[in-house]
């Protein structure tokens, strides 16, 4: 009954308990922390790379001793992520990508607005003579961004522009068409 129970509600702690009464050593951690991108892909509509960041970014035992008690007490992120796939909880979802996902941790740090709503707003990523990757609007500087965020942007930019160029499918609405599929090729 338990582990219906358990499973039907999430929670690694309770399967560990019972692995424990059965005598047997499971890692109930790393099981799930690779099954969870797939679930949030197929699910969720997440894309791989984003999924797998996102796991990775959930608590590890190694951060700090007080990541350690929590999971032993069966409050930590990855406890939680799987109570959130177990009751397809989306808001909860939501928070936890906010707070532990590191490109949209940083954007929404930086722009607590959706500069989308505000006229005559412009946004870039930059790259600074020092090396900083950092947000900036308007040409004024925001703050600093992680690489995750960098990487995510170009994935997601390079994405865009397959779907624009694709052969079967219309240009993305409000998008200018491209001069020439040679200078996608050269952006490339």
């Amino acid at each position: 009954k338990l582990l219906v129970f358990t499973l039907q509600n999430g929670g690694l702690k309770p399967l560990d308990d019972l692995a424990t009464c059965a005598g047997c050593e499971i890692n109930f951690g790393n099981a799930w922390r690779s099954h969870i991108p797939t679930v949030l892909v197929l699910k969720y509509g997440f894309t791989r790379r984003g999924a797998q960041r996102f796991v990775g970014a959930l608590d590890h035992a190694t951060q700090s001793v007080l990541v350690r008690s929590q999971q032993m007490i069966g409050s930590g992120e990855l406890e939680h992520m799987t109570r959130i796939l177990a009751t397809g909880d989306i808001h909860a979802l939501d928070q936890l990508h906010v707070k532990r996902f590191h490109p949209r941790a940083d954007l929404s740090r930086l722009l607590p607005r959706d500069p989308r709503t505000e006229e005559n707003v412009r946004v870039n990523l930059v790259v600074t003579a020092e090396r900083q990757f950092q947000l900036w609007k308007n040409g004024q500087p925001l703050g600093n961004v992680s690489i995750d965020t960098i990487d995510i942007v170009i994935a997601i930019w390079r994405e865009m522009q397959d779907r624009h160029l694709d052969d079967d499918a219309e240009p993305i609405v409000g998008v200018p068409k491209w001069s020439s599929e040679t200078a996608v090729r050269n952006l490339r």
